[in-house]
């Protein structure tokens, strides 16, 4: 191909439109078609009759596309040029159709996977607030029983008392944390709404914030050492239903966890299970993942 020519090769391909679309042709034309199709749109795109700003480029548009186009090899290379996009065209599309569908598909797999997760969260907790609660009627029980005859509890030689007295040693207050927004006050009464799932709040002291520090604190006191224990092992990363009947879930997920004031595992562990009344116990258990 001459040099001249090759530019205006070279020039062609890098149009918006093809040269058929330029001449207004299929691409199965004849060469009559070519040559009608060109002296049609020169009378119409020449420089002295179109007199928008790019009238020269479009007329040189319509010259280029009829050399190229009429000249057998040089249509040939052309042609074989708008095959090769196309197919390469198609494999982006094919490509892009996978890389959507698996995409897709990740998604459905992922929602899937968190809606188990969810799911399963929320039977477990919901499990392990039933047994708290059948435990709690058990020890109940147990106490009326025992109070209409104290001379009856159990007494141990080396001056410890039973598991199953009203004695409480396992820790009740806790500090919970909550991620600070503009617009949402914690205060005394909405948290004692929020820890109030878990079980009977006593007291409630909000700690005195920065307001422009991202979590805020409070103090909790509950009355059971089961209810502390529920709410200090409770996963707050996990949206649960236990406030959809107070119209609070939205509110609830600005919670971020709840610690037990003054626990030290260590030295619960080493006391002798005689040591601990019946909610100690239970919250020791809660404590150490054993309740369920």
């Amino acid at each position: 191909m001459e040099r001249p020519l090759k530019k205006d090769y070279e020039w062609l391909i890098l149009r918006q439109k093809t040269a058929y679309e330029i001449l207004e042709i299929g691409q199965n034309a004849t060469q009559s078609d070519i040559r009608r199709a060109y002296r049609k749109k020169a009378l119409v795109v020449h420089p002295d009759k179109n007199k928008t700003a790019n009238a020269e480029e479009t007329f040189r548009e319509v010259i280029v596309s009829y050399n190229v186009l009429s000249d057998l090899g040089r249509r040939a290379e052309y042609d074989k040029y708008l095959l090769d996009q196309a197919k390469l065209l198609n494999s982006e599309e094919k490509v892009n159709k996978i890389n959507k569908s698996f995409k897709a598909s990740k998604f459905r797999i992922d929602l899937r996977n968190k809606e188990k997760q969810y799911r399963s969260q929320v039977e477990l907790e919901t499990l392990k607030k039933r047994k708290i609660e059948e435990l709690s009627e058990w020890y109940d029980d147990y106490v009326k029983k025992q109070s209409r005859d104290l001379s009856n509890l159990q007494k141990f030689p080396d001056g410890q008392h039973s598991k199953f007295t009203k004695d409480s040693i396992f820790p009740t207050l806790t500090s919970v944390k909550w991620k600070n927004r503009k617009g949402v006050e914690f205060d005394e009464v909405l948290i004692m709404k929020l820890m109030g799932v878990f079980g009977k709040v006593l007291r409630v002291s909000v700690t005195e914030n920065n307001k422009d520090n991202n979590y805020h604190y409070a103090r909790v006191a509950f009355k059971s050492p089961a209810a502390a224990a529920l709410a200090a092992t409770h996963d707050f990363s996990v949206t649960a239903d236990y406030w959809d009947t107070l119209k609070l879930r939205k509110i609830s997920s600005l919670l971020r966890n709840v610690e037990l004031v003054d626990y030290d595992s260590n030295v619960i562990d080493k006391l002798n299970e005689r040591k601990l009344s019946s909610l100690d116990y239970i919250a020791y258990s809660i404590m150490r993942k054993q309740i369920l």
